[in-house]
């Protein structure tokens, strides 16, 4: 399969992909071109890749979380693994041609915004593809980060409402903590019991 065709796949080029540390990234690609001072996220930039670096309480080594291809650079030396596919776009890339090729290529698109200035499209694999007045600016694959909290929007009378307000303030809460807290208490009994 073309390269360029397997990270709009799945956000993977060769080896690298998200979920990576910084040292297995080094070992495969050496040393970045130029790293960010910010260090949450660190960025590492290979030529018009950008790989971002995020540091998890749960990890003593930063993990590789998004893998970036910027076309705003076109003169840029690609990592070796991207020069070798078979169909690279280009900064004058059209939003028209790249859904021509995602289409040849049966890669599936979920959805995206397919006028105005800013166009971009969601790809099955969560890759992004942005366009920039009707041109390929980049293409981006994020980690996908399944949330431990889910949010829950109710409706209730303005009366209970108030009161909700007045607990909440009375034991230093908002309102949402004060909900959270209580739904929190009674969801056990929700839960089915184990035998």
């Amino acid at each position: 399969m073309p390269m360029f065709d397997e990270f709009l796949r799945s956000g993977q080029i060769g080896q690298i992909s998200v979920g990576m540390n910084q040292e297995a990234v080094r070992e495969l690609w050496g040393p970045p071109q130029d790293t960010s001072i910010r260090k949450h996220p660190e960025i590492w930039k290979y030529g018009p890749v950008e790989l971002s670096f995020y540091r998890s309480p749960e990890n003593s080594s930063p993990l590789l979380v998004s893998i970036i291809y910027h076309f705003s650079q076109p003169n840029a030396e690609l990592p070796h693994l991207l020069s070798d596919s078979s169909w690279l776009p280009t900064s004058e890339t059209s939003f028209e041609e790249f859904r021509g090729h995602l289409a040849d290529s049966r890669i599936p698109v979920l959805g995206g915004v397919a006028s105005g200035l800013h166009q971009h499209l969601v790809l099955e694999s969560s890759s992004r593809v942005t366009f920039e007045e009707g041109k390929l600016s980049s293409v981006g694959f994020s980690a996908k980060k399944e949330s431990k909290i889910k949010q829950v929007s109710i409706s209730v009378p303005q009366e209970d409402f108030e009161a909700i307000r007045r607990e909440a303030k009375i034991l230093g809460l908002s309102a949402n903590a004060l909900c959270s807290r209580l739904i929190s208490e009674h969801v056990s009994s929700l839960k089915p019991q184990e035998a």
